[in-house]
């Protein structure tokens, strides 16, 4: 019977294909925007992938050694550099160059 209508009005044919169109791009915008909001947009791409926990803990032990190294040069040299304070001070007071601490 439905075939009957159609082909006496050959215009309900293009129009329910039209519709159908119609529905199947809505559906196709819909699950397109449903799906970004499903998942969120990952930027792996550009900064490449996410580091393990076990990565990240040897990265800081890394940094954290670094900077323990570095401290221990600055007291190093900071106390190489009190022992040449203490000797040019007895060589002055040998010599009797020390200045009166106020008078």
């Amino acid at each position: 019977m439905a075939n009957d209508v159609t082909l006496a009005n050959p215009f309900l044919l293009v129009e329910s294909k039209h519709r159908q169109e119609e529905k199947a791009t809505e559906l196709h915008r819909r699950n397109i925007f449903a799906s970004f909001h499903r998942r969120p947009f990952r930027m792996s791409f550009l900064f490449g992938q996410r580091k393990t926990p076990a990565e990240l803990l040897r990265e800081n032990k890394r940094m954290i050694d670094k900077s323990i190294r570095e401290i221990e040069r600055e007291r190093q040299g900071l106390q190489a550099q009190e022992k040449k304070l203490i000797v040019d001070i007895k060589k002055h007071a040998k010599q009797g160059q020390m200045m009166d601490g106020g008078s």
